[in-house]
């Protein structure tokens, strides 16, 4: 599936090249360098569209780039990011890819990345609604009325239904914010993926079981609703 997308290109399918992001982030960039000739440029834009900064690089070596392309890492090297919206990356001055800041403050801003069918990553900011949930199960055993205390029988000591195990199973939910039918069907990819992960550090798996490519009619918009669960379950022992 590669054999298509080695000459220049990003390894995404996100609608227009463009991701929407927030300046906390890591936002994944990934294309294949065939040629050490190949270089990677960045332009910072303002609101006004203005160019304010730039950035250029060559590889050392043909490989597979990966590109964290956060404000952050972009600030180290182009000082007039704080006043930038936009960033395109280009391969070779041509198929740009668009970074577009999310500068909203009062949207809730979740990010969700997945291994997309390149093996690169993907991402996707919701910033509609966020709840998080949770499940418990406990784990016992019986005792009988009555019980050896020391060298004597006792009927004091604990009886009845013993709790030895609590188990505490995190899940979420969450929301988009408005999209248009391109968008949607693109961000469902999400759902035949593994690797998933919420805000960059915590693994999660999608526990939605099923999902419909939408279809945009009279220019409505739409969402996409995504229940997860927290992969790092804990135990407490008593």
């Amino acid at each position: 599936i590669l054999n298509d997308w080695v000459n220049d290109k990003w390894l995404t399918e996100v609608p227009n090249n463009t991701v929407h992001a927030t300046k906390k982030m890591d936002v994944f960039a990934q294309f294949i360098c065939t040629d050490i000739s190949q270089s990677l440029s960045l332009f910072a834009f303002d609101e006004n569209n203005n160019l304010i900064d730039t950035y250029a690089t060559t590889p050392a070596s043909v490989s597979l780039w990966n590109c964290n392309l956060s404000y952050n890492n972009l600030l180290a090297v182009m000082p007039a990011m704080p006043n930038a919206v936009k960033v395109q990356a280009q391969i070779n001055n041509s198929n740009t890819f668009t970074i577009v800041y999310d500068i909203e403050d009062c949207a809730n801003k979740d990010v969700i990345s997945w291994i997309n069918k390149f093996g690169a990553f993907d991402q996707f900011v919701f910033t509609h609604f966020k709840e998080n949930r949770g499940n418990t199960e406990s784990q016992s055993y019986q005792k009988q009325f009555g019980g050896w205390s020391g060298a004597s029988w006792s009927f004091s000591v604990d009886y009845g239904d013993i709790e030895t195990v609590r188990i505490n199973r995190p899940t979420g939910y969450i929301v988009s914010g408005w999209l248009d039918s391109v968008t949607q069907n693109w961000l469902v990819s999400l759902y035949k993926s593994v690797g998933v992960r919420l805000n960059t550090n915590t693994a999660i798996k999608i526990t939605s079981s099923a999902y419909t490519t939408k279809t945009q009619r009279f220019e409505e918009l739409i969402n996409e609703e995504i229940t997860y669960t927290l992969t790092n379950e804990k135990s407490i022992m008593i």
